[in-house]
């Protein structure tokens, strides 16, 4: 069995924020944020169970994906009426995930199977309203191993399913205090890397 796709997102997001400190005379403490942000997203997708026997299947998929976002971002001082260089940025990436594994049907009410999985999640700009620009943001990697039984009892009225996995995230995209004069500003910034298991 089998599923194949095409996948489409388009979006446009358009936000104005404000901050006006009446009695704060430093450039820019006060300020009018104006950002435009387009993104577009295209995906080509497929995924099959490949019996390779009555109880052994074969578990593979794929997604080849491309993302396009562009950002205009202006900044001014209404109380005084400084204006910041216009920022505008672009960019695309081409990413392919994929997803391997085996499942083993011991019986018709015990399944176990183990996967790995390699993901993907879009860079792009940071245009928080503290930043006169808009720093990139690299992309984040996750990486996902999954070994598991699923089981049922119809007679007790029981399920069980179990799952063990690691997963580990690099670059991973975080929210965060920036350092000095903008630390009570959150950024968007990529970690080296982050773990879970469970």
């Amino acid at each position: 069995d089998y599923v194949v796709g095409l996948f489409y997102f388009d979006s446009t997001v358009d936000s104005v924020s404000t901050q006006v400190f009446p009695t704060i005379n430093t450039p820019f403490q006060s300020k009018i944020s104006d950002v435009h942000v387009e993104t577009e997203n295209m995906a080509v997708f497929g995924q099959a169970n490949l019996a390779l026997t009555d109880s052994l299947s074969l578990i593979a998929g794929a997604r080849l994906l491309r993302e396009e976002q562009s950002i205009e971002k202006q900044r001014v001082d209404p109380r005084l009426n400084l204006r910041e260089p216009f920022q505008q940025q672009s960019d695309s990436d081409t990413a392919t995930v994929w997803r391997g594994g085996l499942q083993y049907n011991f019986a018709p009410d015990l399944m176990v199977f183990a996967t790995y999985t390699r993901g993907y999640k879009a860079g792009g700009f940071d245009p928080a309203f503290g930043l006169t620009g808009t720093p990139k943001v690299e992309p984040e990697i996750p990486t996902l191993v999954e070994v598991g039984a699923r089981t049922v009892f119809p007679s007790l009225g029981l399920m069980l399913n179990l799952t063990l996995y690691d997963q580990e995230i690099e670059d991973y995209q975080v929210s965060t205090r920036g350092p000095g004069v903008n630390d009570t500003f959150f950024f968007i910034r990529n970690a080296a890397v982050l773990t879970s298991r469970g």
